[in-house]
């Protein structure tokens, strides 16, 4: 699904998961004087991308919710983030003349075009691992008769990959989410052909097609995340839950490539895990009625809203999480245009914006 979608028809379907990092340490140089001296206090700074509504919709990030726009020269939208050191790193995409998408990154403010300007791309997510830079999207030719529709790749600093399979793909191919550990790289997203799309990771390149717990569903991910030797993935899948039921969009997650369905009588996705003291948290969003979402998390399988409730609450949307010690962060928005986060379940709303965040991380210092 285009993520421009969510910018000019109302469409709320948008994840990018990212992580939260710790940097530097306690270093005491106490030379000779006082050895009982207290640490510094640590610094906790909070990073979101997402957009700014001004004139237009423009790419922004925000530290600790005061706004920096990137590239105000055209629309667009940043969809991940990360930091390392001193340097801020954005992805996303700007909207050319021409009205296509292209896929972009921002180190520190300066915009990087990852493909060509005349067709459509888009960068989802975003890894720094030591000197490396990793970005998940995808590049094709929309608007091609004949083209694939679209092609998932990531970029490795800048040098663009096509995962295995995804150009076979029937229709199109998408990467939404992206995990680094040690020396194996994880894309999630989806494979989609004629009959439907399917849930999709490439390790190294090499595509695996995830199930269903029917095999009438289609299913697409919005994150991986790497624990120890568990490989999660999360996103959703479309069927009809029981029988006599109508087909529905259900959050679903899989662990190991075992999927476990959230069956709920209103559609619902999931957008990232974490597993935290033996719990699994399984961020994402539910639609209590047909015209509005609640944005929360299910622990252990148990949904618990953090969005606004009472009587005929605003709509809330998670888009983005991520974990820093024991402290659970969760991006998005409330009403389609309010840019906020929740921090251990409390709201923060980013004063005076209008907006959406897709993308969060915290550095710690």
């Amino acid at each position: 699904m285009k993520l421009t979608a969510i910018l000019f028809a109302g469409v709320i379907i948008i994840s990018a998961a990212t992580s939260c990092k710790k940097e530097g340490g306690n270093n005491n140089n106490n030379n000779g004087g006082d050895h009982h001296t207290n640490p510094p206090t640590p610094v906790t700074d909070v990073y979101a991308a997402g957009f700014e509504n001004t004139s237009n919709p423009i790419a922004s990030y925000w530290k600790n919710s005061a706004v920096t726009h990137l590239s105000s020269d055209t629309k667009g939208a940043a969809t991940g983030i990360a930091v390392s050191g001193s340097d801020v790193y954005v992805v996303g995409y700007s909207v050319m003349p021409a009205g296509n998408t292209v896929a972009a990154y921002w180190k520190n403010g300066v915009r990087t075009y990852l493909t060509e300007t005349t067709k459509n791309s888009e960068a989802s997510a975003i890894v720094v691992s030591g000197s490396d830079v990793y970005i998940a999207g995808y590049t094709g030719d929309i608007t091609g008769p004949t083209s694939k529709q679209a092609v998932a790749v990531y970029w490795k600093n800048g040098v663009q990959i096509t995962l295995g399979d995804a150009a076979s793909a029937t229709i199109s191919s998408f990467a939404r989410a992206i995990a680094v550990q040690g020396s194996d790289v994880y894309v999630a997203g989806n494979v989609t052909g004629p009959t439907g799309f399917a849930a999709t990771y490439w390790k190294n390149g090499t595509a695996v097609t995830l199930s269903g717990s029917k095999p009438e569903y289609s299913s697409q991910l919005f994150g991986i995340s790497i624990y120890g030797n568990d490989i999660y993935a999360t996103g959703q899948v479309y069927g009809t839950l029981t029988a006599g039921d109508i087909p529905r969009f259900a959050a679903t997650y899989w662990k190991n490539g075992v999927p476990v369905t959230f069956a709920t009588t209103t559609a619902t996705e999931a957008i990232g895990t974490v597993v935290q003291n033996n719990d699994v948290y399984i961020i994402g969003t539910l639609n209590p009625t047909s015209n509005t979402t609640l944005a929360g998390y299910w622990k252990n399988g148990a949904f618990t809203g953090i969005g606004p409730s009472g009587s005929n609450p605003p709509s809330s949307l998670a888009t983005s999480f991520c974990l820093s010690g024991s402290d659970i962060y969760v991006g998005g928005n409330i009403g389609g245009f309010t840019p906020c986060y929740w921090k251990n379940g409390a709201l923060v709303q980013i004063p005076g914006s209008s907006g959406s965040i897709f993308a969060i991380t915290v550095v710690t210092k």
